[in-house]
């Protein structure tokens, strides 16, 4: 791989989990009460304004209660960079609003979480994220966490922004 492509790897790499998402040491919830939602589980591709394949991300249910997400990227030109990123989530729901709380599996620093909402449409996924810029406030708990959302549901759901938008494949790749 030459060096422009590892380049480019970083820079998207680093631009998917860097210090704009809100970041926090402490999820919304406890995993344990987690559900898969099955229509999420696949794959899924993302594209440039100009229809080139960007990105694409593999959605398993890892148990029960968690997902795992492989993140690829692709070149310009189309080509698969050989490094790709892991991600261990699972969802949060709060009065009927699901938040999935998604944190590096590969990550050597102290766990953090960043967060998004989804909808799915037809076979689009839209994902929305919560910023930094949007939101500052920092939890010691996931209790308190969960209990700022319920008592500021309307406000917290306006700080997500629409993040990225993909398209289911089919058949999805084993």
């Amino acid at each position: 791989m030459n060096l422009f492509k590892i380049f480019i790897l970083i820079s998207i790499s680093v631009s998917f989990i860097r210090c704009e998402y809100y970041m926090s040491e402490v999820p919304i919830s406890n995993e344990r009460y987690s559900k898969i939602d099955t229509n999420v589980v696949g794959a899924w591709a993302n594209f440039t304004d100009k229809g080139k394949l960007e990105m694409a991300i593999k959605i398993n249910a890892l148990d029960n209660h968690k997902y795992i997400f492989n993140l690829v990227n692709f070149t310009e030109e189309g080509e698969r960079l050989a490094m790709f990123e892991n991600y261990i989530a699972y969802s949060s729901t709060i009065n009927n609003q699901i938040y999935i709380n998604t944190r590096a599996l590969d990550n050597k620093k102290k766990e953090r979480y960043f967060f998004y909402k989804y909808l799915i449409k037809e076979d689009t996924l839209f994902t929305y994220a919560i910023f930094e810029k949007q939101f500052k406030q920092k939890f010691t708990s996931a209790k308190k966490f969960r209990k700022y959302i319920k008592n500021n549901e309307d406000d917290f759901n306006k700080k997500f922004r629409e993040h990225q938008r993909f398209i289911r494949i089919h058949p999805s790749p084993k």
